[in-house]
């Protein structure tokens, strides 16, 4: 029932995606991906249309594309690996993300360094998280740009 759903879903999307040219579903999709994977936590809603209003895109497909990567089961995971790759980018470049922190962050760190070990930084975040939404994004453009051109030779 499930993967019925799903193939149903990915079906209405390529028809969406089909509607316009090669180059706009591949930035369309790269564009959702960057924008749900970003680390402007509150702001999506706002980046997708902005974002489909600039580029001129159709901001349904976007919104329902990110709304489909980032969602309340992968948010968390999506989040924690933003910050773990932020913080190895950090410690790649000899760099305290911790040191960096605003002030009202210190009296959460030192509560989680004693229950968990460890604590959180913005500017991991916010760096691991562009990378990981650039990195994303990109390849989604590129799978999808290919996709296309395999389903336009297909058509001919």
């Amino acid at each position: 029932m499930i993967i019925d759903t799903i193939r149903s879903y990915s079906k209405k999307l390529l028809k969406i995606c089909t509607a316009r040219d090669r180059e706009d579903a591949a930035l369309s999709c790269a564009l959702a991906t960057y924008i749900a994977i970003s680390p402007f936590v509150g702001l999506h809603t706002i980046l997708v249309f902005v974002s489909s209003w600039y580029f001129k895109l159709n901001p349904a497909l976007l919104l329902i594309l990110s709304c489909t990567i980032n969602n309340p089961w992968t948010m968390v995971p999506i989040y924690l690996f933003d910050h773990f790759v932020g913080l190895m980018i950090c410690n790649l470049f000899g760099i305290d993300p911790y040191a960096w922190n605003p002030q009202m962050l210190v009296c959460i760190n030192n509560r989680l360094q004693s229950v968990l070990g460890t604590g959180i930084s913005i500017w991991a975040f916010i760096i691991g998280g562009n990378v990981v939404a650039l990195t994303c994004g990109v390849a989604t453009y590129v799978a999808i740009w290919f996709l296309m051109r395999k389903k336009n030779v297909e058509r001919s």
